[in-house]
Protein backbone atom coordinates (compact mmCIF):
# COMPACT_ATOMS: atom_id res chain seq x y z
CA UNK A 1 0.00 0.00 0.00
CA UNK A 2 2.88 2.24 1.21
CA UNK A 3 4.90 1.29 -1.89
CA UNK A 4 1.39 2.00 -4.59
CA UNK A 5 1.09 5.05 -2.63
CA UNK A 6 4.26 6.51 -3.07
CA UNK A 7 4.70 5.57 -6.27
CA UNK A 8 1.28 7.58 -7.15
CA UNK A 9 2.89 10.31 -5.77
CA UNK A 10 6.32 10.62 -7.68
CA UNK A 11 3.83 9.83 -10.97
CA UNK A 12 1.85 12.51 -9.34
CA UNK A 13 5.33 15.04 -8.68
CA UNK A 14 6.85 14.33 -12.27
CA UNK A 15 3.96 15.23 -13.67
CA UNK A 16 3.34 18.42 -12.35
CA UNK A 17 7.17 19.82 -12.72
CA UNK A 18 6.68 18.81 -16.61
CA UNK A 19 3.50 20.22 -16.97
CA UNK A 20 5.48 23.41 -14.84
CA UNK A 21 8.46 23.49 -16.95
CA UNK A 22 6.04 23.48 -20.17
CA UNK A 23 4.21 26.08 -18.92
CA UNK A 24 7.10 28.17 -18.01
CA UNK A 25 8.64 27.86 -21.91
CA UNK A 26 5.52 28.48 -23.13
CA UNK A 27 5.50 31.46 -21.43
CA UNK A 28 9.18 32.55 -22.26
CA UNK A 29 8.05 31.87 -25.99
CA UNK A 30 5.41 34.18 -25.47
CA UNK A 31 7.32 37.23 -24.53
CA UNK A 32 9.88 36.42 -27.06
CA UNK A 33 7.68 36.53 -30.13
CA UNK A 34 6.10 39.44 -28.58
CA UNK A 35 9.39 41.16 -28.83
CA UNK A 36 10.29 40.34 -32.15
CA UNK A 37 6.28 42.00 -33.34
CA UNK A 38 6.38 44.65 -31.26
CA UNK A 39 9.81 46.22 -30.63
CA UNK A 40 12.98 44.16 -31.94
CA UNK A 41 10.98 43.40 -35.44
CA UNK A 42 9.73 47.15 -36.04
CA UNK A 43 13.01 48.79 -34.74
CA UNK A 44 14.83 46.76 -37.35
CA UNK A 45 12.80 46.96 -40.24
CA UNK A 46 12.84 50.73 -39.86
CA UNK A 47 15.97 50.64 -39.54
CA UNK A 48 17.05 49.12 -42.42
CA UNK A 49 14.61 51.08 -44.69
CA UNK A 50 15.87 54.19 -43.12
CA UNK A 51 19.79 52.93 -43.85
CA UNK A 52 19.07 52.01 -47.22
CA UNK A 53 17.25 54.78 -48.46
CA UNK A 54 20.04 56.88 -46.96
CA UNK A 55 22.44 55.07 -48.72
CA UNK A 56 20.38 55.65 -52.07
CA UNK A 57 19.88 59.62 -51.63
CA UNK A 58 24.13 59.44 -51.02
CA UNK A 59 24.57 57.83 -54.18
CA UNK A 60 22.58 60.13 -56.29
CA UNK A 61 24.09 63.16 -54.92
CA UNK A 62 27.72 62.10 -54.38
CA UNK A 63 30.24 64.08 -54.94
CA UNK A 64 32.90 62.81 -57.74
CA UNK A 65 35.32 61.18 -54.94
CA UNK A 66 32.16 59.60 -53.92
CA UNK A 67 31.04 61.64 -50.42
CA UNK A 68 27.72 62.70 -49.78
CA UNK A 69 27.41 66.68 -49.66
CA UNK A 70 26.86 66.28 -45.96
CA UNK A 71 30.15 64.54 -45.33
CA UNK A 72 32.38 66.70 -48.01
CA UNK A 73 34.46 69.58 -47.54
CA UNK A 74 32.35 71.59 -49.77
CA UNK A 75 29.15 72.52 -48.50
CA UNK A 76 25.94 71.60 -50.21
CA UNK A 77 24.14 73.38 -52.70
CA UNK A 78 20.91 75.35 -52.81
CA UNK A 79 19.40 72.37 -55.17
CA UNK A 80 20.50 69.67 -52.53
CA UNK A 81 19.94 71.15 -49.10
CA UNK A 82 16.04 71.38 -50.80
CA UNK A 83 16.56 67.82 -51.99
CA UNK A 84 17.23 66.68 -48.65
CA UNK A 85 14.36 68.43 -46.88
CA UNK A 86 12.21 66.66 -49.16
CA UNK A 87 13.75 63.61 -48.36
CA UNK A 88 13.89 64.02 -44.98
CA UNK A 89 10.33 65.07 -44.33
CA UNK A 90 8.79 62.09 -46.45
CA UNK A 91 11.21 59.62 -45.78
CA UNK A 92 13.35 60.00 -43.00
CA UNK A 93 12.04 62.16 -40.04
CA UNK A 94 8.19 59.74 -40.04
CA UNK A 95 11.15 56.54 -40.09
CA UNK A 96 12.71 57.71 -37.18
CA UNK A 97 9.80 59.21 -35.25
CA UNK A 98 8.28 55.82 -35.80
CA UNK A 99 11.22 54.08 -34.02
CA UNK A 100 11.28 56.69 -31.23
CA UNK A 101 7.41 55.79 -30.63
CA UNK A 102 8.20 51.77 -30.54
CA UNK A 103 10.75 52.91 -27.54
CA UNK A 104 8.41 55.11 -25.82
CA UNK A 105 5.61 52.62 -26.15
CA UNK A 106 7.15 49.19 -26.13
CA UNK A 107 9.81 49.53 -23.40
CA UNK A 108 8.41 46.90 -21.51
CA UNK A 109 9.82 44.70 -23.72
CA UNK A 110 13.32 45.53 -23.46
CA UNK A 111 15.61 42.85 -22.89
CA UNK A 112 17.90 45.16 -20.85
CA UNK A 113 16.51 46.04 -17.11
CA UNK A 114 17.47 49.99 -18.10
CA UNK A 115 17.53 51.49 -21.23
CA UNK A 116 20.25 51.21 -23.99
CA UNK A 117 22.27 54.96 -24.29
CA UNK A 118 21.67 54.17 -27.97
CA UNK A 119 18.10 54.38 -27.99
CA UNK A 120 17.97 57.21 -25.67
CA UNK A 121 20.42 59.09 -28.20
CA UNK A 122 17.84 58.24 -30.85
CA UNK A 123 14.73 59.70 -28.78
CA UNK A 124 17.02 62.85 -28.81
CA UNK A 125 17.68 62.85 -32.08
CA UNK A 126 14.48 62.82 -32.89
CA UNK A 127 13.51 65.79 -30.68
CA UNK A 128 15.91 67.62 -32.57
CA UNK A 129 14.72 66.95 -35.71
CA UNK A 130 11.82 67.56 -34.82
CA UNK A 131 12.82 71.42 -33.86
CA UNK A 132 14.83 71.75 -37.84
CA UNK A 133 11.36 70.39 -39.34
CA UNK A 134 9.04 73.15 -37.38
CA UNK A 135 11.78 75.60 -38.97
CA UNK A 136 11.56 74.28 -42.03
CA UNK A 137 7.72 74.87 -42.30
CA UNK A 138 8.02 78.28 -41.11
CA UNK A 139 10.13 79.32 -43.86
CA UNK A 140 14.18 79.08 -41.92
CA UNK A 141 16.38 76.86 -43.82
CA UNK A 142 19.08 78.07 -41.83
CA UNK A 143 19.46 74.08 -40.69
CA UNK A 144 19.44 71.26 -42.22
CA UNK A 145 20.33 68.60 -39.25
CA UNK A 146 19.19 67.61 -36.06
CA UNK A 147 20.69 69.16 -32.99
CA UNK A 148 21.81 65.83 -32.24
CA UNK A 149 23.93 63.26 -33.67
CA UNK A 150 22.26 60.27 -34.78
CA UNK A 151 23.88 57.33 -32.94
CA UNK A 152 23.65 54.93 -36.59
CA UNK A 153 27.08 52.48 -36.19
CA UNK A 154 25.51 51.64 -32.27
CA UNK A 155 21.97 51.73 -32.71
CA UNK A 156 22.30 49.52 -35.87
CA UNK A 157 24.78 47.09 -33.86
CA UNK A 158 22.73 46.82 -31.18
CA UNK A 159 19.22 46.63 -32.69
CA UNK A 160 20.84 43.61 -35.20
CA UNK A 161 22.46 41.68 -32.41
CA UNK A 162 19.00 41.69 -30.59
CA UNK A 163 16.94 40.59 -33.13
CA UNK A 164 19.13 37.71 -33.75
CA UNK A 165 19.25 36.85 -30.21
CA UNK A 166 15.87 36.47 -30.11
CA UNK A 167 15.01 34.78 -33.52
CA UNK A 168 17.44 32.18 -32.52
CA UNK A 169 15.67 31.38 -28.91
CA UNK A 170 12.02 31.40 -31.01
CA UNK A 171 12.62 28.87 -33.90
CA UNK A 172 13.66 26.07 -31.15
CA UNK A 173 10.39 27.12 -29.41
CA UNK A 174 8.12 26.93 -32.72
CA UNK A 175 9.06 23.19 -33.92
CA UNK A 176 12.80 24.20 -34.97
CA UNK A 177 15.79 21.87 -33.94
CA UNK A 178 17.30 23.19 -30.52
CA UNK A 179 21.15 22.83 -31.42
CA UNK A 180 21.91 22.04 -27.85
CA UNK A 181 20.68 19.50 -25.58
CA UNK A 182 19.42 19.83 -21.81
CA UNK A 183 22.66 20.01 -20.70
CA UNK A 184 24.02 22.74 -23.06
CA UNK A 185 26.21 20.18 -25.39
CA UNK A 186 25.98 20.56 -29.29
CA UNK A 187 23.28 18.24 -30.47
CA UNK A 188 25.21 17.02 -33.44
CA UNK A 189 27.64 15.60 -31.26
CA UNK A 190 25.18 13.81 -29.38
CA UNK A 191 23.62 12.28 -31.93
CA UNK A 192 27.14 11.38 -33.45
CA UNK A 193 27.95 9.52 -30.35
CA UNK A 194 24.71 7.66 -30.00
CA UNK A 195 25.01 6.54 -33.91
CA UNK A 196 28.77 5.29 -32.94
CA UNK A 197 29.21 1.81 -33.98
CA UNK A 198 26.05 1.08 -35.24
CA UNK A 199 24.49 -0.43 -38.66
CA UNK A 200 22.54 1.65 -40.95
CA UNK A 201 19.34 0.07 -40.79
CA UNK A 202 19.51 -0.68 -44.13
CA UNK A 203 22.58 -1.05 -45.11
CA UNK A 204 24.59 -4.19 -44.05
CA UNK A 205 28.42 -3.10 -45.47
CA UNK A 206 28.78 0.10 -43.47
CA UNK A 207 29.17 0.79 -39.39
CA UNK A 208 28.86 4.85 -38.40
CA UNK A 209 31.75 6.40 -37.19
CA UNK A 210 32.03 7.93 -33.75
CA UNK A 211 33.68 11.05 -34.41
CA UNK A 212 32.13 12.24 -38.07
CA UNK A 213 28.75 10.35 -38.02
CA UNK A 214 29.99 9.03 -41.55
CA UNK A 215 29.50 5.80 -42.85
CA UNK A 216 32.55 3.61 -42.39
CA UNK A 217 32.72 0.93 -44.91
CA UNK A 218 35.21 -1.73 -44.99
CA UNK A 219 36.44 -4.29 -48.16
CA UNK A 220 35.29 -6.79 -45.95
CA UNK A 221 32.18 -5.71 -45.66
CA UNK A 222 31.75 -4.83 -49.06
CA UNK A 223 33.22 -8.14 -50.03
CA UNK A 224 30.43 -9.87 -47.79
CA UNK A 225 27.58 -7.79 -49.19
CA UNK A 226 29.12 -9.07 -52.60
CA UNK A 227 28.09 -12.41 -51.60
CA UNK A 228 24.81 -11.88 -49.73
CA UNK A 229 23.60 -9.93 -53.41
CA UNK A 230 21.52 -7.19 -50.86
CA UNK A 231 20.80 -3.93 -51.63
CA UNK A 232 23.05 -0.98 -50.39
CA UNK A 233 22.66 2.16 -49.43
CA UNK A 234 25.53 4.75 -48.82
CA UNK A 235 25.79 8.31 -47.32
CA UNK A 236 27.70 9.94 -50.15
CA UNK A 237 29.08 12.83 -47.83
CA UNK A 238 32.39 10.67 -47.14
CA UNK A 239 32.56 6.92 -47.74
CA UNK A 240 35.51 5.83 -45.09
CA UNK A 241 37.88 2.40 -44.53
CA UNK A 242 39.01 2.04 -41.19
CA UNK A 243 38.53 5.86 -40.86
CA UNK A 244 40.34 6.44 -44.54
CA UNK A 245 38.70 8.01 -47.39
CA UNK A 246 37.27 4.76 -49.46
CA UNK A 247 40.18 3.46 -51.94
CA UNK A 248 39.35 3.47 -55.11
CA UNK A 249 38.75 -0.28 -55.29
CA UNK A 250 36.44 -0.39 -52.83
CA UNK A 251 34.82 2.72 -54.85
CA UNK A 252 34.38 1.25 -57.54
CA UNK A 253 33.24 -1.91 -55.71
CA UNK A 254 30.52 0.39 -54.22
CA UNK A 255 29.69 1.52 -57.32
CA UNK A 256 29.08 -1.88 -58.55
CA UNK A 257 26.86 -3.27 -55.55
CA UNK A 258 24.33 -0.40 -56.30
CA UNK A 259 25.71 2.51 -53.57
CA UNK A 260 23.05 5.09 -53.40
CA UNK A 261 22.42 8.55 -50.98
CA UNK A 262 20.14 7.02 -47.94
CA UNK A 263 19.45 9.39 -45.28
CA UNK A 264 21.21 9.03 -41.63
CA UNK A 265 18.63 7.76 -39.07
CA UNK A 266 16.93 10.10 -36.56
CA UNK A 267 17.68 9.16 -32.85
Amino acid sequence: MIVTVGLAFVGYLATYLNGLRLAQRQARLTRVNQQLSDFYGPLFALMEANSRTYDTFSKMYARPDGRDPFRHDTPPTEHELAEWRTWATIVFIPNIQAMRDVVVTKADLLIEEEMPEALLQLCAHVSGYEITAARWAQGNHGEHLSLISFPGRELRAYIRDRFAQLKSEQTPGIGGRASRDAEGKPLAAVRRSKLAGRRHPSNPVALWEPRSGDLVVSEGNIAAHRRSARPAFLQTTRLCVAGAPLGQRAASTAARIGARPHPRPED
